[in-house]
């Protein structure tokens, strides 16, 4: 697992996100993908997906810094990153959207609908 500074630079839905990483020295990956680890929400197709989105877009407000956790160094087959959101207090974001009913658990496979 690699850890990163980033600058949201927007939100899609309740588990995706765009922003700007951080890598040291100088060096920033600009615009990336991610795809949050360990939560799935509704898709944007429904009222409770753009909830969602709505929700997601007041805890990841455009230019706040998080911290990401990624966990693999390739992206999936949507062109996103896995990983993991920590919020500047510390709160992990997938677990926020749980426990505001915007997101369910999500290890992989099939998904509910």
């Amino acid at each position: 697992m690699f850890q990163y500074t980033a600058k949201i630079i927007s939100v899609y839905d309740g588990d995706t996100c765009r922003a700007d990483i951080d890598l040291g020295f100088g060096v920033t990956m600009r615009n990336q993908a991610f795809r949050v680890h360990g939560i799935d929400c509704p898709e944007m197709t429904s009222e409770a997906g753009k909830d969602a989105r709505d929700y997601a877009r007041t805890l990841l407000t455009a230019g706040l810094l998080i911290r990401v956790e990624t966990f693999k160094d390739t992206k999936e087959k949507y062109g996103r990153y896995l990983a993991k959101i920590t919020l500047p207090d510390n709160t992990d974001y997938a677990s926020t959207m749980i426990a505001a009913g915007h997101a369910k658990p999500y290890s992989g496979g099939t998904r509910e609908p």
